[in-house]
């Protein structure tokens, strides 16, 4: 807080306060797009995961507050293995965490450089998730989870 606000002499009981009310207009504002919901009906019953480089109990705050958290089964954290994405021991864990080789296993990211590279250099099927639907590293490549089931079969 005190970085954003350039005041290094902002006292700690000041920089919690701030934090404190960031977080709150934070989590109030946090929706997921219109397109996710309808997309995990979809895939209802099959394995789905989580592989997130944010802090556990923040990202299940958010799939707790969208009512998304009911759909995964599997959720793995940097700080359960010790590093994020882009490591391959992030994806390795979720692959081993769901119980499926990662040839078998399917990775949907928004990021070209935290996702779709290292997904698809582990043999995954790496889909990048562009909502201009552009990729550089070509397809598979969807602009709306809407697509999503189509791709998969």
């Amino acid at each position: 807080m005190r970085e954003v606000f350039a005041a290094p002499e902002m006292s700690d009981d000041e920089a919690d306060a701030r934090y404190r009310v960031f977080i709150r207009e934070y989590e109030a504002l946090t929706r997921p797009f219109d397109d996710a919901e309808p997309c995990l009906q979809r895939l209802a019953g099959q394995p789905l995961g989580i592989i997130s480089n944010g802090a556990r109990k923040q990202q299940i705050g958010k799939l707790q507050r969208a009512g998304l958290l009911k759909y995964f089964s599997v959720m793995v954290y940097s700080e359960d293995v010790g590093q994020g994405k882009p490591s391959h021991r992030i994806f390795l864990e979720a692959c081993r965490r769901a119980g499926d080789a990662y040839a078998q296993c399917v990775h949907i990211g928004d990021d070209l450089e935290a996702d779709v590279a290292p997904s698809r250099s582990l043999g995954m099927r790496g889909i990048h998730l562009s909502r201009t639907g552009e990729s550089p590293l070509g397809p598979p490549v969807i602009s709306t989870l809407n697509n999503l089931t189509e791709i998969l079969q």
